[in-house]
């Protein structure tokens, strides 16, 4: 039980500074994607997805990184004092000790001085064992609802995964015809050597792109009567998500969610990420060609044939109601940016955070008993012991 206690005790800790670190870094992640409001989505969404990444290897690099240690406040100086035991009228002392020891006392508390009395002043009383169970049970009771809500996000996105696999298993793959013959020609186009899947089911309302290794678009039925351009439209758009590897960064989302489901401004951070990704794929089917009022007449028209899709959490879905909006106005706008992301922009983007991210990871408090004037009072009892 001690044991449970002391792993729930040390979960709750390392949770709870993990969650500061994460704040300051969505926070200069939040600043940083302000001043680049009028760059590319694709440049705002490496900024989010690199802030969830800081936010998980902020709780997992200390466990394996070495600990930089910084010096605690004075008025946390936790070490032990020793104390002079007290002598009764009693009791036999040797009268040459007796004098020694009053001559100790007296030249001790001579040769103090004002910084040792600050400190000896400073030292924290001592917290009765009814305070001390009490936060102990209240860290364990915070470990376990923690703990009980990442179970519950896990619950929810293995159930997702579950059933996009169902979805998988029934639809109907379309190895030729219109569509497929229209994707063979985007991934030329693209360079995309990757094998993508093509399949149509009835569980799905709106295009869908699922998977990492064997990437997947899953296309509604009613496919076969778009018009051909709203087909190329829509392909484009699912194939920039396989081609962005955007699956690795819904699933980097997904972890930082359930580590953290908690934290405000981590659910803020996977909603700005997921509004720039999709804003992301948009400005490739306009890079391709396609005409702004074209795509986003057939966006709109597709939401009121379909609506927006809430459901599979897990997938890479088209539209979904609470980015439609912004979406829109995006598209229209004329004066944003839509170059893709180079390699020169993510290895910068990449160095920036690690700068920021691994020494915020390693900074840990200072053990008290190691900390100077803990080692210089011990140097200075050691020296006044008597012989």
């Amino acid at each position: 039980m001690n044991n449970f206690v002391l792993a729930s005790s040390n979960i709750a800790a390392q949770v709870s500074i993990g969650a500061l670190k994460a704040t300051v870094i969505l926070v200069l992640a939040s600043a940083i994607a302000h001043c680049l409001r009028r760059q590319s989505a694709a440049t705002r969404h490496m900024v989010w997805t690199s802030s969830l990444v800081g936010a998980i290897s902020v709780l997992l690099l200390p466990l394996i990184l070495p600990a930089w240690r910084v010096l605690p406040s004075p008025l946390v100086n936790t070490r032990l004092t020793r104390t002079t035991p007290s002598l009764s009228p009693n009791s036999q002392m040797p009268a040459h000790r007796t004098r020694d020891s009053r001559e100790e006392t007296m030249s001790s508390a001579a040769l103090s001085s004002p910084e040792q009395k600050t400190s000896v002043a400073q030292s924290p009383v001592t917290l009765p064992s009814a305070l001390i169970a009490t936060i102990r049970n209240w860290k364990m009771l915070l470990s376990c609802v923690w703990l009980a809500g990442v179970l519950t996000l896990v619950a929810r996105y293995s159930r997702s995964d579950w059933v996009m696999s169902r979805v998988l298993q029934q639809a109907t793959p379309l190895p030729e015809g219109r569509c497929a013959d229209l994707l063979s020609r985007i991934m030329r186009q693209w360079r995309v050597t990757r094998p993508v899947a093509l399949a149509e089911s009835h569980d799905v309302d709106l295009p869908i792109a699922y998977g990492t290794l064997r990437p997947r678009i899953v296309l509604p039925v009613e496919a076969s009567e778009w018009s051909l351009q709203r087909c190329e439209y829509v392909l484009q758009h699912e194939l920039a998500h396989v081609r962005r590897l955007d699956a690795c960064t819904q699933f980097v989302s997904q972890i930082a969610s359930a580590i953290f489901w908690f934290h405000p401004l981590i659910w803020y951070a996977c909603r700005q990420m997921r509004f720039e990704r999709e804003r992301a794929c948009d400005d490739y089917v306009l890079a391709s060609g396609a005409q702004a009022s074209d795509y986003a007449s057939d966006l709109l028209a597709m939401v009121q044939c379909y609506g927006c899709c809430g459901e599979h959490p897990t997938a890479l879905a088209m539209l979904r109601r609470s980015q439609f909006e912004g979406r829109l106005c995006a598209l229209l706008d004329q004066g944003l940016r839509r170059d893709v992301l180079s390699r020169s922009k993510l290895m910068c983007g990449t160095v920036v955070a690690a700068l920021l991210v691994v020494p915020l990871a390693v900074v840990r408090g200072a053990n008290p008993r190691q900390t100077p004037a803990a080692a210089s009072d011990s140097c200075q009892s050691r020296r006044r012991r008597p012989a």
